[in-house]
């Protein structure tokens, strides 16, 4: 068999589906539909050609492809963080660890040209695929980026509850009604109250999930999936979202209260009311991909129901 060639081509008819082909095969427990592919590498904000390394036979067959970008259109601006999203190689390959490493060195090369002095393994915002490594589902990858360079950061926790049955306990409703009778508001964000809303995670939250709810808005029926918590005085102070990814009405976040106004409950009765939401519109399970395991939100999910189903570990290198 020839060596493949590695190129930054610009993609033909049938590679995204080839792509997504691979993936199924290569991350049995994670497939990626072209659709994602499409929205998540071609339409993310920082694409440049130059960071899809595509791996070929000499016939044209596509053997393994690694995507690489940078945070420099970000909110906010990060230039000199890289990132590396999504990628595989065809795992029947007899050489597919050495196909996985040329495509690394690839990618870290492609990142180094465009002024990246660290590189991440998953959870960029603009083009999220996993927080990172699992390396009970994934051990080849987790040895080949060790072998790169890469070192362990952290660990975050993927959370499931099932809807099947569920029900918001009396005291959480008594809650809400103790929050009420103090001047809180709990409602679905209509149309009017998207600008201050996303202003809200901007500032108060995170940045980059003014980026999601912005970018979720038109996709949504004034707001049906984004629900909102006011102050007294009448500002927004705690946000919730489902199907904000575009991917499944069961995918729960982003989600947050401002810190000011946290010790009140108001996120447990906004992670109800979400919930309650979801199951709503026919949700069997809400989930999302992370969260500090002994974080405060965490050990909120916890409280309510939800349960650890995978790990994830955040790998990182300087360039």
């Amino acid at each position: 068999m020839t060596t493949p060639r590695i190129s930054s081509r610009p993609l033909r008819p049938g590679d995204l589906e080839a792509m997504a082909e691979l993936l199924g095969r290569c991350l049995p427990t994670d497939p990626v539909s072209p659709r994602l592919l499409r929205d998540r590498v071609l339409l993310e904000p920082n694409h440049r050609p130059g960071g899809l390394q595509l791996a070929e036979s000499g016939d044209g067959t596509l053997l393994g492809f690694l995507y690489a970008t940078c945070a420099e259109g970000g909110i906010p601006a990060q230039p000199e963080q890289g990132y590396l999203t999504v990628g595989a190689v065809d795992p029947a390959l007899p050489d597919a660890g050495d196909l996985a490493g040329r495509l690394v060195d690839g990618a870290l090369e492609h990142l180094r040209e465009r002024g990246a002095r660290q590189v991440t393994i998953g959870g960029y915002p603009q083009g999220y695929f996993w927080p990172g490594v699992d390396r009970t589902a994934w051990p080849q990858m987790h040895e080949l980026l060790l072998a790169h360079g890469f070192t362990a950061q952290g660990e975050s926790v993927a959370m499931r509850i099932s809807l099947d049955g569920w029900q918001i306990p009396e005291q959480d409703r008594e809650l809400r009604a103790q929050q009420e009778a103090a001047g809180y508001r709990l409602s679905l964000a209509s149309a009017d109250d998207m600008p201050e809303t996303i202003a809200f995670a901007a500032t108060r939250l995170a940045p980059d999930w003014a980026t999601i709810l912005r970018a979720a808005a038109p996709e949504q029926d004034d707001g049906r999936h984004v629900l909102i918590i006011r102050a007294p005085d009448g500002h927004v102070v705690g946000v919730s979202t489902y199907g904000s990814y575009r991917d499944s009405i069961e995918r729960f976040g982003p989600y947050g209260v401002d810190e000011e106004q946290r010790g009140r409950g108001l996120g447990r009765t906004l992670l109800n009311a979400t919930l309650r939401a979801q199951q709503a519109e026919g949700a069997h399970t809400s989930w999302f991909l992370w969260t500090g395991e002994h974080s405060p939100a965490g050990i909120l999910y916890r409280k309510v129901g939800f349960e650890v189903y995978r790990r994830f570990t955040t790998m990182r290198r300087a360039l």
